[in-house]
């Protein structure tokens, strides 16, 4: 019987402290002839839609160096959006040279602002030490003032905090409060998060079942929308779905998928 695989302090399977929801590909109906004239006079939301256009999120043929190109006339015209996407783009090296004090510069200018993913991408970077010094009580803040706003993924981070105790007592009631707010938004963080919580019974009630479900509509989530996730926490779901299923028998496996198919976020 194969355990499952965690991110952060505990073994087992896998929780996701995850940058990279959050940022919707924003192709609009113009054409991008129509854009490029827009984001070269200097319009600002336009050249952010030129930069997600190339960027495509969703897994299409990206051009990162054209995504690059407009993100950063929008980010440097003022738009947070794009401030934001250039920051998580120097976070996660897509395209370019990882880079975190850009990545970092970027997201603070975005968050001042007041956009969300980038309070919560300020979040991981101070959960991580990517740049910066580890720090969890900052990064508890960022993800705050993230989840404050409704950010789905800074729910599900917030949750992580509090399922792990980094920084603050552990608290697994609370931790799953923040996933189930994430969850209303079909966050596969907070979905993930629930299978993990499901799994060692944290919070919740113990359950194999449970834990397979939420793993698997977590799944569900990203293939109907990729950038949901980053890659390698992508395949952090698909390994806790396979190491789920070594444990369960068929019928419990059967009965997992049916109730995630049949599972619709609450309106």
């Amino acid at each position: 019987m194969r355990p499952l695989v965690v991110t952060g302090a505990i073994a087992g399977i896998v929780v996701l402290a995850a940058v990279g929801a959050g940022w919707a590909a924003d192709r609009g109906s113009q054409s991008t002839t129509d854009l490029t004239r827009e984001a070269a006079s200097g319009q600002a939301g336009a050249a952010y839609t030129l930069g997600m256009r190339y960027y495509d999120e969703n897994g299409h043929h990206p051009d990162y160096k054209k995504a690059v190109h407009w993100l950063e006339i929008g980010a440097k015209a003022g738009d947070a959006q794009a401030q934001a996407q250039l920051g998580y783009i120097y976070q996660e090296g897509s395209g370019v040279p990882r880079d975190y004090a850009l990545a970092r510069q970027w997201a603070a200018r975005a968050a001042a602002q007041g956009d969300s993913a980038a309070m919560n991408q300020l979040g991981d970077l101070y959960l991580h030490g990517l740049g910066v010094k580890r720090d969890y009580v900052t990064a508890r803040s960022w993800f705050e003032k993230s989840a404050a706003k409704g950010n789905s993924t800074g729910q599900a981070n917030l949750g992580w905090i509090y399922y792990n105790g980094l920084g603050v007592p552990k608290d697994c009631k609370k931790a799953v409060g923040y996933y189930e707010d994430s969850i209303r938004q079909d966050d596969p963080s907070g979905e993930n998060n629930m299978a993990v919580a499901h799994f060692f019974g944290c919070g919740t009630a113990q359950s194999d079942l449970a834990a397979l479900k939420w793993a698997l509509i977590a799944d569900k989530s990203v293939t109907m929308t990729p950038a949901k996730l980053t890659p390698a926490n992508r395949r952090r779901v698909l390994r806790n779905i396979a190491n789920l299923e070594q444990r369960m028998t068929p019928a419990a496996i059967a009965k997992a998928k049916d109730e995630a198919a049949q599972w619709r976020p609450a309106p």
